[in-house]
């Protein structure tokens, strides 16, 4: 069952890194955390903490993790922050 359901046990943990063609843009984080967040489903025992999809041609990464991917599985965290100083990120524009 998912780490975050009684009773705990026996979880596979999924970060995915998705190598894509297609152009990265501003709007993609949004839209990764969104499928991040249907891994929320009771009782499934594979549960996705993290996933980046990386534009290697653009030089460009959008990536969502979960909180929980800090403290129960690390692993997310350690390859975005592998993958940060190499690739890009789009930063949304500050409004007034």
């Amino acid at each position: 069952f998912p780490p975050w359901v009684p009773p705990r046990a026996a979880v596979v943990g999924l970060t995915v890194v998705v190598l894509t063609s297609e152009p990265i843009g501003p709007g993609d984080d949004a839209a990764l955390a969104t499928v991040v967040g249907l891994g929320r489903l009771p009782r499934h025992r594979a549960v996705p903490f993290g996933l980046l999809r990386v534009n290697l041609g653009q030089e460009a990464l959008a990536l969502a993790l979960t909180a929980e991917s800090e403290t129960l599985f690390p692993e997310s965290a350690a390859i975005a922050d592998a993958l940060v100083p190499h690739l890009r990120r789009f930063v949304p524009l500050l409004k007034e």
